[in-house]
């Protein structure tokens, strides 16, 4: 699977009625060779975002994802713009203002500009695809991802039957639709995390709280020590047994909501030799410190 960016005619958000695609501009019709089905594809293109006024304002910004489905040999096309369409593809998430030029070219270049010198440095990728690099895709991808769970999270967990984790490491798995995609989380997973550590607060065994009516044990929480908005960061799944550990609610908060040194206080109390293993062996390549610096 590869990664590629691509700056085209305003095909996907205003042109989705017939069919998601891929379009370069004639003379680059070649540009897209080695482009294959379920590669994923940032589009850059004329954002519908609107001013204070209500008014379309027509920038340019990533203002989607897709994912090819069909290579198209020979092409189609050129339409009226002298764009051809190179392979059908699946919308898997857009935003109609997108990711903005300038923020655009801090992501693809690591460089800081304005004004007229943005376009002439986007210059080199217009009308064509390009292959990029996957960790930037992914800086581009965090744009249109939802990682965190939703505020339902801790119930579902609370309520789920602990399973017992699978020996494969695996790569993480999003729920896709309606131009939204959200990094799948499994409630059954951290619940078994619960078990495991006996419905005790891992970062105080001396912490108690009440009976949950749901389990009928000691009411605690699963917390992800390597954010889960940090997925893109890494290869593998970080929703992981190794990575997921049970908190009493005040513990819990706290690493959410306290000072910087109470944070790292408490996680030092959990970031146990065992435990960094436990993640490398997930293939979660960290220090304690990258974790520390997390928070």
């Amino acid at each position: 699977m590869a990664y590629w960016f691509t700056t085209q005619d305003p095909k996907v958000l205003n042109y989705g009625e017939h069919g998601h695609g891929v379009w370069v501009g004639e003379r680059f019709r070649n540009s897209g060779d080695a482009l294959r089905s379920n590669d994923e594809v940032a589009v850059y293109e004329v954002s519908r975002a609107k001013d204070r006024n209500n008014k379309e304002v027509g920038a340019k910004a990533v203002v989607a994802i897709i994912r090819v489905e069909t290579i198209i040999n020979p092409p189609e096309g050129p339409d009226k713009d002298g764009f051809l369409k190179i392979a059908k593809a699946r919308l898997i998430a857009s935003d109609e203002k997108g990711i903005p030029s300038k923020q655009l070219l801090k992501i693809l270049k690591g460089i800081n500009v304005q004004g007229k010198s943005v376009g002439s440095h986007l210059r080199g990728y217009a009308a064509r695809v390009t292959m990029i690099d996957p960790v930037i895709f992914a800086r581009i991808n965090e744009h249109f991802t939802e990682y965190e769970p939703d505020d339902n999270y801790q119930i579902e967990v609370e309520k789920a039957s602990p399973q017992v984790p699978s020996e494969r490491i695996q790569k993480p798995k999003y729920n896709e639709q309606r131009g939204h995609r959200k990094l799948i989380t499994h409630p059954e997973l951290a619940a078994y995390c619960l078990a495991q550590a006996g419905y005790t607060c891992e970062a105080n065994a001396n912490h108690t709280t009440f009976t949950s009516k749901a389990s009928g044990n000691n009411y605690l929480e699963a917390h992800h020590l390597v954010p889960l908005k940090h997925q893109p960061d890494f290869e593998f799944a970080l929703d992981n047994p190794a990575n997921i550990v049970a908190l009493c609610p005040n513990c819990h908060r706290l690493l959410h909501h306290a000072t910087v040194d109470e944070k790292q206080s408490c996680l030092r109390q959990l970031l146990t030799e065992e435990r960094v293993r436990n993640l490398r062996e997930r293939r979660i390549d960290v220090t304690v410190d990258d974790i520390l610096g997390y928070y």
